[in-house]
């Protein structure tokens, strides 16, 4: 056997390994591919959303408000599809077990989801992919973790007449690392005054017992004051979990069953 045809054979194999290497590399537009990017153009305000692959324009379609953590704030506009909602998203290839639509935005560095202005940028987001794939205005929901969860409850409690439903993980509502309390003017019982605004809105909450980030108090403390108010609220305890039961908490059936059967009147 001569040099050259060895030669040949061996460039042949080489060619052969890279091109199987880069085919098994993740595609540079994979994530655009799943989670679209979009841009609210009265703040320069960029965010992403989900699209199921069964979406039709001529109907319209439940929308979900995901709100990430603190560690996922920044100006990518990426982080905050790494976890929840977006992770069980990617994970499932396309698929919650529900059809929705999923806005994800992101706080900047300096930012919180309890922020005024922060929230008006959310919302703007949030109507945008309403009013661009075609969603059902009596069924949006919010759902957020951790920080995000202090950002549902402190939304819900400003704009109570938006959202069908509402799914705080792990949140709450008094200050607890470096997260601020959610505002409630001069209240002497914060999570009262909370209640008082959102007991029209049905409530799933969502907290491990071994939280040692936000205390698992936060969360029975606004399951009591909403069943005080006679509130519709449903409260899934994680007995032996500390902070970071979202994943557990999106992938369960009883959340997407649950969810889907809220609308608002």
């Amino acid at each position: 056997m001569n040099r050259s045809f060895l030669q040949g054979a061996l460039a042949v194999l080489v060619l052969f390994g890279l091109f199987s290497f880069f085919e098994s590399l993740p595609k540079k537009n994979e994530k655009e591919e799943i989670f679209k990017e979009r841009i609210v153009s009265k703040f320069n305000y960029a965010y992403r959303v989900f699209i199921p692959e069964s979406w039709d324009g001529r109907v319209s379609w439940p929308v979900i408000l995901f709100l990430h953590g603190k560690r996922e704030r920044g100006e990518d506009n990426s982080s905050q599809t790494e976890v929840g909602l977006g992770r069980i998203l990617k994970e499932n290839s396309r698929g919650l077990p529900i059809p929705a639509i999923v806005v994800f935005p992101q706080c900047s560095e300096n930012e919180w989801w309890t922020d005024s202005f922060v929230q008006r940028k959310v919302l703007a987001a949030l109507f945008q992919a309403v009013k661009e794939f075609n969603g059902d205005t009596s069924k949006i929901y919010l759902t957020g973790i951790s920080m995000g969860g202090y950002g549902v409850w402190s939304m819900a409690a400003n704009y109570p007449n938006i959202f069908a439903a509402i799914a705080p993980v792990c949140g709450g509502i008094r200050s607890h690392r470096e997260i601020p309390a959610v505002s409630v003017g001069d209240s002497a019982d914060p999570y009262r005054a909370v209640a008082e605004k959102i007991k029209h809105i049905p409530v799933y909450i969502f907290h491990g017992r071994q939280d040692k980030v936000i205390p698992f108090s936060e969360s029975l403390k606004m399951e009591r004051a909403l069943r005080k108010l006679g509130g519709r609220v449903s409260f899934n305890e994680y007995t032996f979990s500390g902070h970071d039961v979202w994943d557990s908490a999106y992938a369960s059936e009883n959340f997407n069953f649950w969810m889907m059967r809220q609308r608002k009147e």
